[in-house]
């Protein structure tokens, strides 16, 4: 039951799923092995990934037509000329949104589905992607954040004041930069 709720969180949200999980797989005692939170992680992954592929798959490219302001007739060429050039470099795309952070992910994933890259060519770069991708997440989880993660479970209270006390700043830290930024901006 476990893994299949962490395969559902991994679907839903990957990387904070996996770092979780692979921290958890590191408390003794604990129903998560790692052997097993890595490849369930990939999977569930993949199968995100594929979903995103697939919508924009089905999409027929109409929309960014509709949205960008112009002759139909320009905006048309200049969609064509993109998905030419993402059928030609999209694979490259993939990979630099896939291993930084997977920030551009979606967008990038729909965009090669909608430039009808081939899924053939596809396939082994994201597996080779996400192993590489899933692999380092659950390293930093089982070694870095799960010895911390055991420490603040396992040891004295004081480290949860330290945590409580690192979150308050941050959280300060963000409101704080938010009013500065806004400020900023209204001037």
């Amino acid at each position: 039951m476990a893994y299949f709720l962490l395969f559902l969180a991994v679907l839903v949200e990957g990387p904070i799923a996996t770092l979780a999980a692979a921290a958890l797989a590191a408390k003794e005692g604990s129903n998560l092995a790692i052997g097993l939170v890595i490849p369930v992680a990939i999977v569930s992954n993949l199968i995100a990934d594929f979903l995103w592929y697939f919508l924009g798959r089905l999409g027929k490219g109409r929309l960014p037509l509709r949205l960008m302001p112009g002759s139909a007739q320009d905006n048309l060429e200049r969609i064509q000329t993109v998905q030419i050039h993402l059928r030609d470099h999209g694979l490259w795309y993939f990979v630099g949104a896939k291993l930084s952070l997977g920030l551009a992910m979606i967008p990038v994933l729909l965009a090669i589905g909608l430039a009808r890259v081939p899924l053939p060519r596809l396939l082994p770069v994201a597996i080779a992607c996400e192993v590489i991708w899933t692999g380092a997440l659950a390293v930093i989880g089982y070694l870095g954040m799960g010895p911390i993660l055991v420490r603040i479970i396992e040891s004295e209270s004081a480290y949860i004041h330290w945590v409580a006390a690192l979150a308050a700043i941050l959280a300060l830290a963000a409101i704080f930069f938010w009013k500065w930024h806004g400020s900023k901006k209204a001037s």
